[in-house]
This record gives C-alpha cells, sequence and structure tokens, in this order.
C-alpha cells in the first residue's frame, strides 16, 4: 500500500519525512505478515504519516504525539516492535531512502505498462467479438405489407416479402420502400383501431440503434425474455414476437446479460428452482467424462502415484464403468474381450479413448444433458403473461432505455394468432382442422370470383 502512498506524497514535505514513511511502511508490512493480520491492525497510514512527519524521539514523546491528535498509541508500537520504530525514526540514511524511492517508481511505472498491456489485449479481444457478432446488415428494414383494401398492415423485412411473393400469395406495389399486397384477406383481421398501441407497433418504422444509448453501429440482438424461458412458452406467445426482442450496442448488452442473471437468481428463489439444475444426462457425461479421465491418469502416472491414490482412482473407475455397460452398446464395443473388472493396461488403453458424442449416439435411454431450470420454473408459473411483463417492466426500470420503439409497452399483446399459411398454426384438434380447410376454400374461391371478374 505504501507504493502508492508516497508517489502521491505532497511535495512540500523534506525527504527525510517521506524516508521515515517508506521504512515505516515496510516494518509494518513485514510485521503484519509474522502475526498474520491486516496492516491497519497495527497501524493505519495516517499515524504513520504523524510518526515520520513529526519523528518523535523516545516513547514518553510518541505517546504525547497521539495524545494531542486524540487517538490511542497504535499496535505497531507495543513494546516488542517500539525499538524497531524508534531506531527508524532517529536513522539519518537518506542514500537508503532515495534507493528506495527509486525502487518504488520503477515498480509503478513497469505495473503501469503492464496494465497498458493488458488493457491493449482485453480492447483486442473485444473487437475481435464485435466483429464476429454485431448484426451484419440493418436488422429493421422497413418493407411494407398491405391488406388487398391498401390498408398498411406491418412492416417486415426483405426475406418475408420474398417469402410471400414466391408463394403467390402477393404482388409487389413499390420498390422504394419495398412493398407488397397480399392477394388474400388475412385471417381475423379488424379495422384498426389507432388508439390501441398494439395495433401501431407493427406498421411503425424502426430505427436500427441501440434501444438504451441511441448508438447505431455494432449493436446486436437481445431477448428481453431470456431464451432460456421463453423457449417453452406456447407458440402463440414466442414465434414471430419482435416487440420483445430489441437492439444493444455491446457495451449496453454486458450490463444488460448482468442485470439479467440476477434477476433470475431472484425468480429462481422465489419458484424454488435453483440456476444449475443436475439432470440425469449430465450426471451420466460426468461419468464418462471421469472414467477417461481415471484411466488416461492411470496410463501416464501410476507407477509415480502413492498406492492409497491408485487404488481410489481404479475403484472409481470400475464402479462408473460398471453402471455405463449395461446400457451403452459402444462401451460394451470398446470393452470387448478386455476384462471390465480388472484395470489392465489394455482396458485403460481402450477407455482413454471414449468420444461422449458416440457414447451419447449409442445409449438405449435418451441422454438429455441440456439444465432444466428454464423449463421447470416455466411449468410452475401459472399466469405467463403476468411473467412476461415482470421481464418487460425489469428491463424498462433497470436501464432506463430512451430509444425504445414508438408504442412499445410493457402491456403490448400477450398472444398472437397464425394465419392458415403458418407452419405454427395448431390444427390438431377436428373443429381446428375444419377450420383450416373452410379458410384455405374461401381464399381459393376469392381468387376464382377475382379471375372471373376478369
Amino acid at each position: 500500500h505504501y507504493n502508492k502512498f508516497v508517489v502521491r506524497f505532497c511535495p512540500d514535505n523534506e525527504e527525510q519525512s517521506q524516508r521515515k514513511f517508506v521504512q515505516l511502511s515496510k516494518l509494518r508490512d513485514e510485521i503484519a505478515r509474522d502475526i498474520d493480520e491486516h496492516v491497519d491492525y497495527l497501524c493505519s497510514n495516517d499515524e504513520l504519516y504523524n510518526l515520520a512527519t513529526h519523528r518523535p524521539g523516545n516513547i514518553q514523546e510518541i505517546e504525547d504525539l497521539f495524545r494531542n491528535v486524540r487517538r490511542a498509541t497504535p499496535r505497531l508500537l507495543d513494546d516488542e516492535y517500539a525499538d524497531r520504530v524508534l531506531n527508524i525514526l532517529r536513522s539519518n540514511n537518506s542514500e537508503e531512502f532515495l534507493n528506495e524511492i527509486r525502487n518504488v517508481l520503477a515498480k509503478v511505472d513497469t505495473n503501469q505498462n503492464k496494465q497498458k498491456q493488458r488493457q491493449k489485449r482485453k480492447d483486442k479481444r473485444k473487437q475481435v467479438y464485435v466483429e464476429k457478432f454485431s448484426t451484419k446488415s440493418p436488422v429493421y428494414e422497413n418493407c411494407k405489407m398491405y391488406a388487398p383494401n391498401g390498408e398498411l398492415l406491418s412492416n417486415c423485412d426483405r426475406k418475408k416479402i420474398a417469402w410471400y411473393l414466391t408463394k403467390g400469395l402477393a404482388e409487389k406495389i413499390s420498390d422504394d420502400p419495398l412493398s407488397i399486397r397480399l392477394s388474400f384477406e388475412p385471417n381475423g383481421r379488424k379495422e384498426r383501431d389507432h388508439s390501441n398501441f398494439d395495433n401501431d407497433f407493427y406498421v411503425t418504422d424502426r430505427t436500427n440503434q441501440c434501444v438504451i444509448c441511441g448508438a447505431q453501429e455494432n449493436y446486436l440482438r437481445f431477448h428481453i425474455i431470456p431464451t432460456l424461458y421463453r423457449q417453452n412458452f406456447p407458440e402463440e406467445m414466442k414465434s414471430h414476437r419482435s416487440h420483445d426482442v430489441v437492439l444493444l450496442c455491446f457495451n449496453c448488452h454486458e450490463v444488460a446479460n448482468r442485470a439479467v442473471d440476477k434477476f433470475k437468481k431472484k425468480l429462481a428463489e422465489e419458484y424454488d428452482v435453483p440456476m444449475i439444475m443436475i439432470s440425469e444426462g449430465l450426471l451420466i457425461k460426468s461419468q464418462v467424462e471421469q472414467v477417461k479421465k481415471n484411466a488416461g491418469n492411470l496410463l501416464k502416472h501410476s507407477e509415480f502415484m502413492p498406492e492409497e491414490k491408485k487404488i481410489r482412482l481404479q475403484s472409481e473407475l470400475l464402479g462408473y464403468l460398471q453402471a455405463l455397460i449395461p446400457d451403452n452398446t459402444y462401451i460394451r464395443d470398446i470393452i470387448g474381450d478386455s476384462d471390465s473388472t480388472r484395470c489392465s493396461k489394455e482396458l485403460l488403453t481402450k477407455l482413454n479413448k471414449i468420444d461422449f458424442k458416440k457414447f451419447k449416439k449409442a445409449s438405449q435411454s435418451q441422454v438429455k444433458t441440456r439444465n432444466d431450470h428454464g423449463k421447470l420454473l416455466t411449468d410452475k408459473v401459472d399466469d405467463l403473461e403476468g411473467f412476461v411483463k415482470r421481464w418487460r417492466i425489469h428491463f424498462v426500470e433497470t436501464h432506463n432505455p430512451k430509444f425504445l420503439p414508438p408504442n412499445w409497452h410493457v402491456d403490448h399483446q400477450f398472444q398472437r394468432t397464425f394465419g392458415v399459411n403458418s407452419k405454427f398454426r395448431k390444427d390438431n384438434t377436428e373443429e381446428g382442422e375444419k377450420q383450416a380447410e373452410g379458410d384455405i376454400t374461401e381464399e381459393v374461391n376469392l381468387k376464382k370470383d377475382g379471375n372471373e371478374a376478369k
């Protein structure tokens, strides 16, 4: 600690006071290490400063000094250390002090150079990350999709425009901005209520910028409701829900991810679902990896290994192996004719080449190694819409985003419907199948009527 203090020492202080401060600091550090205590337990920097600047010559003067500043005498001045302190205060070896100061400054320069080098490496890694993961083209292309009567239905990207044109479900009506008009009446379309922010969100142009700070480059998508939970929602709550996917620059993305992690932990406690769920698949994977690791250690180091450790590794390996053999043909093929109850060199050599991907493929029962926290938690949520709203409120209150798209709102509609041609439409029930058949027939009839009119 005294290194930083010395380089900031007031230039008006005389050289001898600075030297005393350095020497007393070194003594304090040495004694603190010997008695395994923090340096402040012995003496604070302020108390060292008083000693160095006043330079009392005996114990009585020291006691008077601290009495005057209304402080207790520091433990550094206990009987067993007092003589060493007084020797420093009485010494006049200025050359020793100058050498010490030079060493301190040299160390400071070295540390500063190391910090600069570390920062350069950190900046370089970040630049590589930015170039790799930032979006390569504008996210919002603001193409227009119109209903047959000319009403603007939504903004979309070029990919969706191309899909409708390829399927023959629309005709292009403009190149700038790229716009299409559907050739059929979309399901469930109502007259737009412009007082409802839900209706206007998808027809408003959006800017490609960070919604928190407004940066317009090096941004990437951020899911307000983490994918860990969202992937377990029903299709009508997760498919094509761009409202809850916003753009953040890299700096804001890092901050937002840290906030998300904290909120996840809060939810984990609230619903009593641990963040790390050890599934049966993860346990099996750890067993396979331990078998391979133990086999490698026994092959390479057994002759130098203590007998007790060798027996323990062999026992672990054989125990895991006996549990894995019945359920997996890959393990049985690896072992072959080798004795699976004894750790021979032949068996260890074979087990050291285990590939978990092949093991997983050959397993008779399904080996799921994913963390089930998200599914278990969402299964416990009674009100998914309220759950979604909590995440939206958390994002707004935590980051105070100033550049959210117009008509973005925490109460935005939570579910959507799907058209006839959507792969996400649920037609599992007989009623749903009849509805789909009726919708398709109606669309075909509309096209026929149009052709006859022509």
